[in-house]
């Protein structure tokens, strides 16, 4: 079968190719039929697990598995009814003619925020969907690959190694605690760090990574995506080569990654402008200053020199470092900028700089990066 990039239905399918011990391009509509028996008694064990109890409720909320009144209805048997409404209509996710719009789903219960939200709903009836069944069957088993953190979360990714990675350390650890009886953890891990141990761990995907955060019960209606971009998964790889991810983690930096929100803010992380002193290894500093702020050489020596003229000048450093930390948006940068050549030109009564490389300086593509390699070479 073919991924759908549909972070239900993916997660599903590559849990479904775990169990049967095949490719994801191995698996047809004939295995997903097969497999509703077998498949929907791993669900219902894994969800009667302690640890994982409360994903009946967060992820399929009034179903087989969470509906008391249906106690005594297996998860198996309102799947195979799906199948036996396949129909020929067009399929919001696969894209295949599998649907059937006349098929009744009781409110959301096996298709997360879906029903409700992300999908049309024919006549405005919220129980007829444009969904074909053996989606909805692979959306089912992703419950065993999602954990809560706050809300329930699922990752996904186009990079076919990092899914079949992180649903084999899945599915082990579900394995395990079910076998264990595991009880529900006081604290679950953060997001982020499991992203970075599975890179500790050596597995080499280095696509983006999405973060699906969701919660289907009765009063939630959350559905909201994070996402680390390839660059920061290569960046948090060549850590792990260097030795430096360790380090990295323990400076709780991770969630900068997400967004791509790490050139605006780790000089903070690194760096105590108070103390004067670093807070992590030269290496990591020296690492991170090279790797995020990469930029061409003619803006390297301007910056240098920009720097070197001020420290030169013998002007208040500390004072210049503080302005230039403060700044939040370019129109800040371009006046602190100016306020460097006002200062520069009244103590030594030369120009620090001229019209062409102003406007190199405030580049509001590059002026970030200026800004960080600035804040560095005052350090």
């Amino acid at each position: 079968m073919e991924r759908t990039y549909d972070t239900f239905v993916d997660n599903g399918l590559f849990i479904l190719a775990y169990y049967l011990e095949k490719e994801i391009q191995e698996i047809s509509y004939e295995d997903i039929e097969n497999s509703i028996s077998i498949m929907s008694e791993k669900v219902e064990e894994y969800l009667e697990c302690e640890k994982y109890s409360n994903l009946k409720s967060m992820v399929l909320f009034n179903s087989a598995v969470s509906n008391p009144s249906l106690k005594n209805v297996k998860l198996e048997t309102p799947l195979k009814e799906f199948l036996n409404n396949k129909g020929s209509d067009y399929c919001a996710v696969c894209g295949k003619h599998h649907a059937n719009i006349n098929m009744n789903l009781k409110g959301r219960s096996y298709l997360p925020n879906k029903p409700s939200a992300t999908y049309f709903n024919f006549s405005n009836n919220l129980h007829n969907i444009n969904v074909c069944p053996y989606c909805l069957i692979l959306t089912t088993y992703s419950v065993m690959n999602c954990r809560v953190n706050n809300w329930v979360y699922l990752y996904n990714s186009s990079d076919n190694e990092f899914m079949e990675s992180f649903t084999i350390t899945r599915q082990d650890e579900n394995n395990q605690d079910i076998l264990l009886k595991a009880k529900k953890l006081k604290e679950n891990k953060n997001r982020i760090n499991i992203l970075m141990e599975m890179i500790e761990q050596n597995a080499t995907f280095s696509g983006q990574v999405e973060m699906h955060m969701f919660s289907n019960g009765k009063t939630e209606d959350i559905n909201d995506s994070e996402k680390i971009y390839s660059k920061n998964i290569k960046l948090l790889r060549t850590m792990e080569e260097l030795s430096l991810l360790s380090e990295f983690r323990n400076l709780k930096l991770g969630w900068l990654l997400v967004g791509d929100k790490l050139e605006a803010n780790y000089i903070n992380y690194i760096y105590d402008s108070e103390k004067e002193e670093l807070k992590c290894s030269r290496e990591l500093f020296d690492f991170l200053n090279k790797e995020v702020n990469k930029m061409d050489n003619k803006t390297i020596e301007l910056v240098d020199r920009i720097t070197k003229n001020l420290v030169d000048a013998k002007l208040d450093i500390s004072k210049i470092r503080k302005n230039i930390k403060g700044v939040k948006n370019i129109k800040d940068f371009d006046e602190a900028v100016m306020e460097l050549e006002e200062i520069y030109l009244e103590k030594t009564g030369e120009r620090l700089f001229d019209t062409y490389e102003y406007n190199e300086l405030t580049n509001i593509r590059k002026y970030v990066k200026i800004k960080n390699m600035m804040l560095i070479d005052l350090i």
